[in-house]
């Protein structure tokens, strides 16, 4: 069957092929595909956890900073510029102050760090190994067990 990749113009376009973003070398069989796809999923999956956990950190700097005082007075400031450089420690200053405010107030990014990163540790402690529970349960009826009801006959009307 002839793959089907639609238009800008809405018509159906047969026997055009559908562009991937794995693509294999000719000859390579589907274990081989389904091998590179999975090395590249847990590349993405490695990556943004290390984003997630890299704002993470940088929010765990709140307590550290002086939100009242200018980026540039704050002595903490001045040892993340020597740690993370310039850029880098304005973003994690950033970062910071937002931490500090209340939750209420803290930016949905925050959050989503927070969650993409418990999520992923999450997925990695199941795929190791971790407890996969099945519940199952068995019921056995025996005939002898059901009991007998008396049948009547009931007139209508």
């Amino acid at each position: 069957m002839a793959e089907r990749k639609p238009t800008t113009d809405g018509k159906q376009v047969t026997n055009a092929p559908v562009q991937s973003s794995v693509l294999a070398a000719p000859g390579s069989s589907a274990i081989d595909r389904k091998r590179d796809q999975h090395e590249q999923l847990v590349g993405l999956r490695d990556e943004l956890f290390r984003e997630s956990m890299g704002v993470l950190r940088d929010a765990m700097r709140f307590r550290d900073i002086d939100p009242s005082l200018q980026r540039e007075l704050d002595p903490a400031f001045e040892a993340m510029e020597k740690e993370l450089g310039q850029s880098g420690a304005q973003r994690a200053h950033r970062v910071a102050v937002l931490a500090s405010l209340p939750s209420g107030d803290a930016p949905i990014g925050l959050k989503l760090a927070a969650n993409v990163a418990v999520g992923i540790m999450k997925a990695n402690a199941t795929e190791k190994g971790g407890s996969r529970i099945l519940n199952v349960s068995k019921v056995i009826l025996s005939a002898n067990a059901l009991p007998e009801f008396e049948e009547r006959e009931v007139e209508s009307e």
